[in-house]
């Protein structure tokens, strides 16, 4: 028998929590530059594809434009 099943109606529904119920949890963006082992960080307050936007064109920027990043 399976124990972790879950049961209809035995228990509340659980939806994903809003940014403000889950005690303000911030977002952590890192890359490493493997030739010269800088780090690249980015912490914001908010956790969404625009933060990533934004991590994305800083890396972007940091380097020449005819170089190809992977």
């Amino acid at each position: 028998m399976y124990h972790n099943c879950p049961v209809h109606n035995k228990h509340r529904s659980v939806g994903r929590d809003s940014e403000n119920e889950r005690l303000r949890t911030g977002s952590l963006l890192a890359a490493i530059n493997l030739h010269n082992r800088n780090v690249i960080p980015m912490v914001n307050e908010r956790h969404r594809s625009k933060e990533f936007i934004e991590f994305l064109k800083k890396l972007d920027g940091l380097y020449p434009k005819d170089w190809k990043l992977e």
